[in-house]
Parts: C-alpha cells; structure tokens; sequence
C-alpha cells in the first residue's frame, strides 16, 4: 500500500498491522503524528516508508518524548522485548559477515528504499536464481516478486553510481516502476524494481485500442519523462526508451521501466555522458544511437 505524497494527517491505524494481505506500507511525505505501531510489521517496513512525518515517532525513527519513562510492568516488559531483538539483530548482522558471497568481491551490503521491507543483503542473495542473466524476477521472503536487474560495477567510479542508485531508488511517480531497494558489493549491484503483472508494450503492440486507450498510453508516457526531466534534480535521463521498456499495471496504467540504467551502466564502464544532469534529462550526442 503506497500513501505516499497524499496530505495524509492523524495517526497510523494499529489495526492496519493485523491485516494478513499487508505486505507493503509507504505512508512517507504526509502530515501524520504521533507514535508509529509497536507491531512487528509496522517496524519491518524500515524508516524510509515513514521519512517526511516530522510528527511522527518511535522504532524505527526516533523515540518519542518520554516513552522511556516508564519502568514497571508492561512498560519494563516492552523494554526488555525491544532489547532482546536489538541483540538478536546484533548477532545475525555478526553471522552475515561470514555468509557465502556471491559473483564478486566485497562485503555485500543493502539498500532498501521506500516500499520494501528491511532485508538484508543475504536474504535478497539467496532468493535470487543461479543464472548469469541480466534481468530476472524473484521471489523475496514476504511472498514479494520483485524484478532484478544485474548491473557490473567498477571500484573508481562507486560513488558516481551509488549517487545515480540512491536518486532513481528516490523517484517516486505514478508512471514509473519503483526501484525498491539495491544489493551490491564492489563489483556488481542487484537492482530490485516492482514487477508489474501485465506485460509490456511489445506484446501488446498489435493489440486493437479505441482513441482513449492510446491517450492513456501516450499521457502516461510523457508524465513519466516530463518528471525524470523536470522534477528531478539533477535530471534522469532515461536512455533506453522502448516499447519493452513501457509495461503495465492491473489497471493498465502504462509505468516506464529501467529509467537511468543505460546511464548508470556507462558510468561504470567509465563512459558516462558528458553533459551535466543539472539543467537536462538529454544524454550527450555522441551516445545516441541512429
């Protein structure tokens, strides 16, 4: 569920944690107060799903004012339960250092963004397919199919592409795929997006549409690049627009796919465009393909 940006305000509903259908939550950029939920679910959702709330409080954003102040009864028990799971975090943090790393050197490490629930680097690994493609779906251990892009990374230009990773994981735009969180090392990053179930322009192509399917079509394509180019700075190029690259909801609403990933791979190829992002969405001349 993505609440995201909609002037939302009061307080989250505790009974919103006993729904067995909720695997998402991402209330963050509302006007909501008070404490977040004490429940298991509410906290698995990490701090980006509830960012921009400065009313808002307790795990896992900051305490709220006086929730320590507590000491008997209840209060000492939830205490002790909170600290309880702090060390089991502690030890299987320990415990991952030593997991079996794969396609690459370095210490894994994770990236998750608003929308996806905390993982670690060795859960997302061990979900994914032993298969050296490019792009394939997993199935993450919420029950999430997520799609996953394979990006090669390269040591000398780590902080460019973690800075490209960081901003397309942060745009947030109803025509376009969310990119949900990053696993990477020092040699290659796993990208996971939200994997739309209605496949993409390609295969509906020869498909017969009456004139306010094709507006919906053509509105939503030029939403999605009139945001990566005007309300995101620096501007994200897309770079590889195409029919596979437009793909659909269920309720048919065309969402752009893989945007910044063609600019992200030449960045660390050590190619990347030369024109700044500052003013424009464009790549240089000299890498379009005629």
């Amino acid at each position: 569920m993505d609440l995201a940006h909609n002037n939302l305000s009061g307080k989250i509903p505790e009974k919103l944690g006993d729904s067995s259908t909720l695997v998402l939550l991402n209330v963050s950029f509302n006007d909501i107060s008070g404490s977040i939920p004490s429940t298991a679910m509410f906290r698995a959702m990490g701090s980006s799903a509830y960012a921009g709330n400065p009313k808002l409080c307790g795990a896992p954003l900051h305490p709220c004012p006086g929730s320590m102040t507590t000491y008997g009864g209840r209060g000492t028990r939830k205490l002790t339960w909170v600290l309880l799971a702090v060390v089991v975090l502690v030890l299987a943090s320990v415990l991952g250092v030593f997991y079996i790393r794969r396609e690459g050197k370095g210490e894994w490490k994770m990236i998750p963004f608003a929308g996806l629930p905390q993982f670690t680097a060795s859960d997302i690994l061990k979900e994914l397919p032993p298969s050296s493609a490019s792009v394939c779906q997993a199935v993450l251990p919420t029950g999430i199919t997520v799609s996953v892009k394979k990006v090669e990374l390269e040591a000398k230009t780590m902080n460019a592409s973690m800075e490209l990773i960081m901003q397309i994981g942060n745009a947030r735009h109803k025509n376009l795929v969310r990119l949900l969180g990053a696993c990477y090392n020092k040699q290659l990053a796993y990208l996971l997006c939200d994997h739309l179930p209605n496949g993409n322009l390609t295969e509906k192509v020869a498909m017969k549409r009456d004139w306010a399917t094709k507006r919906k079509l053509i509105i939503g394509i030029a939403r999605g690049l009139s945001f990566l180019h005007h309300d995101c700075y620096p501007a994200i190029p897309h770079g590889d627009l195409k029919s596979s690259n437009v793909v659909f909801d269920e309720n048919m609403e065309p969402h752009l796919s893989e945007f910044g990933f063609k600019y992200l791979a030449e960045i660390s190829s050590g190619t990347p465009a030369t024109v700044s992002r500052k003013e424009t969405g464009k790549l240089h001349t000299s890498h379009v393909k005629t």
